[in-house]
């Protein structure tokens, strides 16, 4: 029988510790905030037509909703929705104004 030859066992590398996974490892902590506090939302709104008028216009004047961060999209350089994309040729307002 031939030489049995040994070679010397490596242990496996350590895992690398995260960011994602120390905060894993911390414990839940309660935030010391009062019930009903209000915090911070972000509301998106895509297309800028009436609905996004009217959204933009409705939080925008109550005063008690200051935490709402409003982002619009639109896929029209300017505001209007259906409005803005149409015209109606010939259609005219039966009222002089």
């Amino acid at each position: 029988m031939g030489a049995f030859k040994s070679t010397p066992v490596t242990p496996p590398p350590e895992p690398e510790v995260t960011e994602e996974k120390k905060q894993q490892e911390e414990p839940y902590v309660i935030p010391d905030t009062y019930l009903g506090a209000r915090r911070p939302i972000r509301v998106i709104v895509i297309g800028f037509g009436y609905s996004g008028i009217n959204i933009a216009y409705v939080l925008g004047k109550q005063t008690k909703n200051a935490n709402i961060d409003l982002q619009f999209y639109d896929k029209n350089p300017e505001l209007g929705g259906t409005w803005y994309e149409n015209s109606y040729p010939g259609c005219m307002c039966d009222i002089v104004s």
